[in-house]
């Protein structure tokens, strides 16, 4: 039997994402805690006991994925980003998102922007689903690049705020987004 520990700082990150307020996103937790109960004493359709960590299946368990990130940004949440970083004395953006898909979602991707970008293939921003990459044009040959969360919200290595959650309605991000891209 698996027992989880959850962080309060992971739980109230995960109601930000969702926007929602205190009163409304602890009757989501009640309501979540009553559907597993309900699954663990009737029984659960899955019989897999290993992690599924195929390409495919990244956006299409998005509530597990977005539990994933959430859990790593409420690891990560606040380290600076440093340029070619990959530990929590510094990362950079694609750092982050190569160290997250590999250590949250046992997926192997390219470590560089470029790269990231080049293996994955493009979407129509309303098709974004939690996992999907995100990149942003910074600079005449600059790239960044981060991770759809949902609701417009995407977890990424800010050089001027760390590892962050920002809003792709955000007037900034807003002007310099250039793709939706799945791995």
């Amino acid at each position: 039997m698996l027992v989880y520990t959850i962080n309060k700082d992971v739980l109230s990150g995960l109601g930000f994402c969702l926007r929602l307020n205190d009163f409304k996103f602890w009757q989501l937790i009640k309501v979540s805690c009553f559907i597993c109960l309900s699954g663990v004493l009737f029984g659960c359709a899955s019989n897999s006991t290993q992690p599924d960590s195929s390409l495919s299946t990244i956006s299409k368990n998005s509530n597990k994925t977005l539990n994933a990130l959430t859990q790593q940004y409420g690891s990560w949440k606040s380290v600076k980003y440093q340029l070619g970083g990959l530990s929590k004395r510094g990362v950079d953006c694609s750092g982050f998102v190569y160290l997250t898909f590999q250590d949250k979602l046992g997926v192997k991707i390219p470590r560089t922007t470029k790269l990231q970008y080049a293996s994955s293939k493009k979407i129509n921003k309303k098709e974004l689903r939690t996992g999907d990459l995100v990149f942003f044009k910074t600079g005449l040959k600059q790239k960044h690049v981060g991770i759809y969360m949902s609701q417009m919200k995407f977890l990424h290595a800010s050089t001027s705020k760390g590892v962050t959650v920002s809003d792709m309605n955000n007037p900034y991000w807003k002007k310099h987004f250039l793709s939706a891209r799945r791995i």
